[in-house]
């Protein structure tokens, strides 16, 4: 949020969490007078002027280190009071103003990790409802979770899953086929639209675009990788098949923007 000319910013270093006040400040210069034609009687003191205006960051809070692994998401909820952090298995919830302590909404660790079938990938706050929040799973599937049911996210609200959906392969898919497929079904990013009626997701593959009053199905699916179809085999051996892509939804025009391979920025838009 911001305060007069001046922002907050999260960031995650790590597993350290960081508030940075951001904004614009005047920093004052020193003038010297080093003029010595006319002898050191004509010399100044030296006098601070003010100077062009510079961007400055100051750590306004250090969170304390609840994760056991990289946090890869920062969401700020719409109260503007509270905002998550996640990493591959948990999901926290903080207050902005309370540094020293968190609640644990989201424990996807099983009591043996030889059991790990699937990770957190990313993890957003509903733009406008504070008490809804989703995270996405390295098995395709993106969960929807109301606070107000539960402290503890257990039971989803709704399950996004395009995998579920899709229709067998015609006579069956082979081994490496399925091994791929689903290292492609990984969801590298989710998130809500502006108003929150639409949640748009990414894979290696594709980027879908779902409506959550109506999501048996996504309403668009755009692929954005085809060429690299047949391909999948050389890419897992130069381990590109696991780079991850976000994805943004662009406000009121219905277009979504996100990173394509080599490199760039694709347009899709959503009929």
């Amino acid at each position: 949020g911001g305060r007069g000319d001046r922002c907050g910013v999260l960031a995650a270093n790590d597993r350290t969490i960081k508030l940075w006040s951001v904004g614009e400040e005047r920093v004052g210069a020193r003038l010297e007078n080093t003029n010595r034609e006319h002898g050191y009687d004509e010399l100044r003191v030296p006098r601070l002027v003010g100077g062009a205006p510079q961007a400055r960051a100051r750590a306004r809070a250090t969170y304390a280190r609840e994760h056991a692994y990289h946090v890869h998401s920062l969401s700020v909820c719409a109260d503007g009071e509270t905002f998550l952090s996640a990493d591959d298995l948990r999901v926290n919830l903080w207050r902005l103003d309370v540094a020293d302590r968190c609640c644990n909404v989201v424990d996807a660790k099983p009591p043996n990790m030889e059991d790990l079938a699937e990770v957190i990938t990313t993890a957003r706050f509903h733009p406008v409802e504070g008490h809804t929040l989703l995270y996405a799973s390295s098995r395709g599937a993106v969960r929807l979770f109301d606070l107000r049911a539960a402290a503890r996210c257990t039971r989803p609200s709704l399950v996004l899953d395009a995998a579920a959906r899709r229709p067998p392969a015609p006579g069956g898919e082979d081994d490496a086929a399925s091994f791929f497929a689903e290292i492609v079904a990984s969801v590298s990013d989710a998130r809500f639209d502006g108003d929150g009626r639409f949640v748009v997701t990414r894979d290696f593959l594709c980027c879908r675009t779902w409506d959550v009053r109506r999501a048996r199905e996504p309403v668009h699916a755009a692929g954005v990788h085809d060429h690299l179809r047949p391909k999948l085999a050389d890419l897992y051996e130069a381990d590109r098949i696991f780079d991850k892509f976000e994805v943004c939804a662009c406000r009121g025009d219905g277009a979504v923007a996100t990173g394509g391979s080599p490199c760039g920025t694709q347009m899709l838009r959503r009929v």
